[in-house]
């Protein structure tokens, strides 16, 4: 009967711990977005849009993704405008994904802050799999002979036309041929 008791208190002591710990984490969460100059309203949308962020690891998934987008020149502002709307950029892996496309993104366009405007304009871009759609979008480009300048263009500026199934794209390429347009003076 006493170890029942004893056990009772240990589960009721692990049951507060954990009490705590689920309390605390989202108020941990909420005041690292506002260290890093997120507005109540900002949080407020990225929590919207991603409720999961508030049982985020600051120290070990926030924390670096923030610090790789302030790196390459994003400021505050700009970042929690790309954050609100694409919270889904912080589910994505700093290491699998988000690096490796800052670095794609990079080797086309040629600088950071060419990648910089290229994300504000269109945010999502970095939550594709450029390998499955950018990269053989492009390709199709340039097998039609499209400039790689007129391409770099298309990338900075409407990053979201080239975020379509190569064999979509292609099919969409045609049709603007078969309407008289020339590919090469995109």
């Amino acid at each position: 009967m006493i170890r029942i008791n004893a056990y009772d208190s240990c589960l009721q002591n692990l049951l507060s711990l954990l009490l705590k710990l689920c309390t605390l984490k989202p108020l941990i969460v909420i005041a690292f977005f506002k260290n890093h100059g997120f507005s109540e309203p900002q949080i407020t949308i990225l929590i919207r849009g991603r409720p999961r962020v508030l049982s985020s690891d600051v120290k070990n998934a926030l924390f670096p993704k923030i610090e790789l987008f302030k790196s390459k020149g994003v400021s505050s502002p700009d970042l929690a405008k790309i954050l609100g709307n694409h919270p889904t950029i912080l589910s994505r892996s700093l290491e699998n994904h988000i690096i490796p496309t800052f670095n794609c993104l990079g080797n086309l366009l040629m600088s950071d802050e060419a990648v910089i405007k290229a994300i504000k304009r269109f945010p999502r871009i970095v939550t594709y799999d450029l390998d499955n759609y950018v990269l053989p979008s492009i390709d199709i480009l340039r097998n039609y002979g499209v400039p790689e300048s007129n391409i770099i263009k298309v990338l900075h500026s409407m990053s979201k036309i080239l975020l379509k199934r190569s064999v979509e794209f292609k099919e969409n390429l045609e049709k603007v041929r078969e309407m008289g347009f020339n590919p090469m003076m995109m």
